[in-house]
Order: C-alpha cells, then sequence, then structure tokens
C-alpha cells in the first residue's frame, strides 16, 4: 500500500513471528492520518491480529526509511505493544521527517521463548531512544541506538544461592542493616566478581568465555582494568548499559517501564522501592515483571553493566551496538566508576526511571547486583 501526504511516502508490510505463531490477518493506515510537523511524523497503523488461544499477545513495530533495507528509524511511542486478539488501531510517532521509501513492519508474538533462566530479547535490526532530554545531564542527550543481534538475558537476579556455588566463602553483607526473604539476590557484588562469575558459567556449560585478560584471583579490584570483553563469543557476560535500558523498557518510550505513572500505587506493582520494601532485600519474581517477562529491573538492588561510566558518553556513542566508553574518566585513578542501573530498595521515583543511570567507584560496597546476557550470534 502507497500513500502520500505532505510529503511523507509510507510504504507497509507485514511481519509474522511463524505459521505456527498469532497471525496479522490486516494492516492498513488511513491516508488522513499520517500528519507532518517540523521536528517529527505521526499516523496511526491499524492492525487485526488473530490468535486461536486469545491470550494477550506482543506486537513488535519497526519502521524503515530505506524501504526495508535496515529498520533504523526509531519511534517515539512504544514500539512493543500488548494486545489481544482483534482490531487494533495503535498511533505512532518518529522523529524528524521522511519522505519516500519508509515502510512500517509489526511482528507478532505469543510469548517470548524462554527456558528456565532466560528470556529471549528480540533486538536485532530496533533502534530505539535511549535516554531522557527531561532527565539528568548524564542521561542527555536522547540518542538512537539500534543492534544488530538479539540476545538472552537472565529472567532475574543472580541469587546467592546460584552465586555460592562459585564462590563458596560469599557472605551476605547487609545482615545487620536489611532483612532478607528466600531466593535473595546477590548483594554487594563487586564488578569483578561478576564478570568471574560470567565466565566460570559459560566454561560449566560448555560456551567460550567473553572476558579475557583475566588475572589471578587476587580478590584486588584494581588487577582487572585491562580486561576485554568480546560480546560476539558464545558464552555469557554484563549487558551493555544500552542492552540493560533496552531490555528494562521492553518497547516503552514512557518514563517507567510500565507509563508515567510515578505514584506509589503504580511503582509498588513492580519494584521494591522506598515506599514499601520495608528495608527488606526480596526474592525474585515477587511483583509484576515488564513487557519482555523480566522480573525486578527496577527497584530491589542495583544492577551492573559492562560500562565504564561517562557523563558525556551519549554526546558521542555510537548507534550500532554501542559498548560504552574505551576507558575510564571518572573515579579514581585506581578505582574508576562503572555503570549501575535500575535503582534500590531505598529509591525514590526518579531513580526507577528506565533512563536513570548511576556511577560507582568499582570498590563499592553498595546494593549491586547483575543479570547475565548471552548474545545471539548468527
Amino acid at each position: 500500500m502507497r500513500m502520500l501526504i505532505s510529503g511523507l511516502t509510507l510504504w507497509f508490510s507485514i511481519g509474522v513471528a511463524s505459521a505456527a505463531d498469532p497471525v496479522i490477518d490486516y494492516i492498513h493506515v488511513f491516508q488522513d492520518s499520517i500528519k507532518v510537523y517540523d521536528n517529527y511524523c505521526s499516523g496511526i497503523v491499524t492492525v487485526d491480529v488473530q490468535d486461536i488461544d486469545s491470550d494477550s499477545l506482543l506486537l513488535s513495530i519497526q519502521i524503515s526509511s530505506d524501504n526495508g533495507t535496515s529498520w533504523m528509524v526509531p519511534l517515539e511511542t512504544d514500539f512493543f505493544i500488548r494486545a489481544s486478539p482483534g482490531t487494533h488501531e495503535i498511533p505512532f510517532r518518529v522523529p524528524g521527517q521522511y519522505g519516500d521509501n519508509c515502510r512500517i513492519k509489526i511482528a507478532v508474538y505469543d510469548s517470548l521463548p524462554s527456558n528456565n533462566t532466560l528470556r529471549f530479547i528480540p533486538a536485532g535490526g530496533h533502534a530505539f531512544l535511549m535516554g531522557s532530554d527531561e532527565g539528568r545531564p548524564d542521561e542527555r542527550p536522547r540518542h538512537t541506538v539500534a543492534f544488530s543481534h538479539d540476545f538472552w538475558m537472565d529472567t532475574v537476579e543472580i541469587n546467592e544461592d546460584r552465586f555460592k556455588r562459585f564462590k563458596p566463602d560469599y557472605v551476605l553483607q547487609y545482615l545487620n542493616i536489611f532483612h532478607y526473604t528466600l531466593k535473595r539476590p546477590v548483594d554487594n557484588c563487586y564488578w569483578h566478581w561478576a564478570i568471574r562469575y560470567c565466565n566460570w558459567r559459560s566454561e560449566r556449560e560448555g560456551l567460550e568465555p567473553c572476558y579475557t585478560g583475566m588475572p589471578e584471583d587476587t580478590g584486588e579490584y584494581n588487577d582487572y582494568f585491562q580486561v576485554k570483553c568480546n560480546p560476539l563469543k558464545s558464552g555469557y557476560r554484563l549487558p551493555t548499559e544500552a542492552e540493560w535500558e533496552y531490555a528494562c523498557r521492553a518497547g516503552t518510550m514512557t518514563d517507567y517501564f510500565w507509563g508515567n505513572d510515578s505514584s506509589a500505587a503504580a511503582i509498588n506493582k513492580y519494584c521494591w522501592n522506598y515506599y514499601n520494601s520495608k528495608d527488606t532485600i526480596h526474592g525474585p519474581a515477587e511483583l509484576l515483571p515488564n513487557r519482555f517477562g523480566l522480573y525486578d529491573m527496577v527497584g530491589g538492588m542495583l544492577e551492573l553493566c559492562n560500562d565504564w561510566y561517562d557523563t558525556s558518553y551519549y554526546s558521542h556513542s555510537p548507534v550500532i551496538d554501542p559498548q560504552g566508553p574505551a576507558e575510564y574518566k571518572f573515579g579514581k585513578p585506581k578505582d574508576p566508576f562503572r555503570v549501575t542501573r535500575g535503582g534500590h530498595l531505598q529509591s525514590y521515583p526518579e531513580a526507577l526511571r528506565s533512563s536513570s543511570r548511576i556511577g560507582n567507584f568499582s570498590s563499592a560496597l553498595h546494593p549491586h547486583t547483575f543479570r547475565c546476557v548471552r548474545t545471539i550470534l548468527p
């Protein structure tokens, strides 16, 4: 279907996950719904989805400006939508103006694949707007990020029992400060403990470790400055900051992954925070997940990312597969900052937004935990 309004031409196509999955019977954009403004374009796509199970579905929306060769145009509106079978009108908005050779593609998922610990994250080919121009200075500017790969991510944070198989001498750090429930996540985890765990887990599963240049396990965090991570290996690693925010947002472009509601009533459904934690470190999956089925992405414990922390990195971050700064710039020479994300059990709403960033010393004993990812290779 081809339609032209105010110099904007859009082509529309249908994407279907597989023959066994729910199917899109119909997709249409009414010509008079397309509007072109100085800084953005908007429209409404009508889609009809059929599913034998009649359960909740996940719709993925992608936009291309080069006739479908690549899907690099980010949406300013949600780009994964939860919907029931039937006909839906979905408003969309993209930054900038586009002319001929634009396409929009919609794919439908019954559910994202998972195994006992990992969830499939459909990122390859997707572009999104990372950061926030309304947030703190280190969240600016909002910028386009796209991925060349899908990845697996742990559905929940690494808990104490799993971590003790790797490090039997690990002990909880906050026994005199916080209460704990069962299956609690690792707390006060050093960055170098987390990456050693990733390599250990990879080797146990017969995968190629991502981290190289590992020193002997002296316990000194400053022995790990020269460690390198190869995300194209088959093994486990920490998520990049971009992967973490993409997975946390789960296709939303709102302040929080559940919307823009910052009230305690809304926040308490999804995360442990200042209003509801009662100074307790809770176990996994006690509250609601995001649209990708990931639990505890915000609140509870800060999550470690692979990147060095740099307040100005967003101003020069590459678009495709950003890996973070090449070297550290903040912190002390022997104790540089790494990125942590997601806020913690004593956080107020501001720190629980999807774009919120915190840099912290490599040696910091704070409520740090982590979850692993694996690149899905071609």
